[in-house]
């Protein structure tokens, strides 16, 4: 059974996460210090270590977070219009920029984006076309998941230059003419 925290805690895990974030848009991960974390954070280093063991659990904590809120606003959503999910997914991936981008750019391995994909296609595998071999259906999902994502990333290293329901036309239409 998984205990709930107390909003405090949250707030202040929270607090922990975005100064990590920030930190990030500044200098590599392995420069930044505890002190720095706790500073830009506004918490003491007692209080950072009842909840995180060192910048790396930090690191993951924020790529759990950013995978649990994603799987959250995509459950949400409704999926009749396909084109229409995916523009909004793109809006918030956007505008949660830094996150994703951090999160993207400087995830060693790609355990984020890996993890991402996986979250995502368990959220719409129901709504997609199966055939009779469902391993052939396993390949075609991780070659539309992973060559959307990779679409993505390269969007937000133009700063978004095409608008969010240009690029779900086009992410549609290249991934409606995946035959299944």
């Amino acid at each position: 059974m998984e205990k709930t925290e107390s909003r405090r805690i949250q707030m202040t895990k929270a607090l922990i996460r975005s100064a990590l974030v920030e930190l990030m848009e500044e200098k590599t991960f392995e420069r930044i210090t505890i002190k720095e974390l706790c500073e830009r954070a506004d918490v003491n280093r007692t209080t950072f270590y009842l909840h995180y063991s060192d910048q790396r659990s930090v690191f993951n904590d924020v790529k759990d977070t950013v995978c649990r809120q994603t799987v959250a606003m995509i459950s949400e959503a409704d999926l009749s219009d396909p084109t229409v999910f995916v523009e909004r997914f793109l809006n918030y991936i956007k505008d949660n920029d830094k996150q994703f981008r951090i999160l993207f750019m400087h995830d060693e391995g790609d355990s984020f984006r890996f993890s991402l994909m996986d979250a995502v296609a368990r959220e719409l595998l129901q709504f997609l076309p199966v055939t009779d071999d469902p391993q052939n259906d396993a390949f075609i999902l991780a070659y539309m998941m992973a060559g959307s994502l990779s679409v993505i990333i390269e969007w937000m290293k133009t700063n978004y230059e095409r608008s969010a329901r240009e690029l779900a036309r086009f992410l549609f239409n290249i991934n409606s003419s995946v035959k299944w």
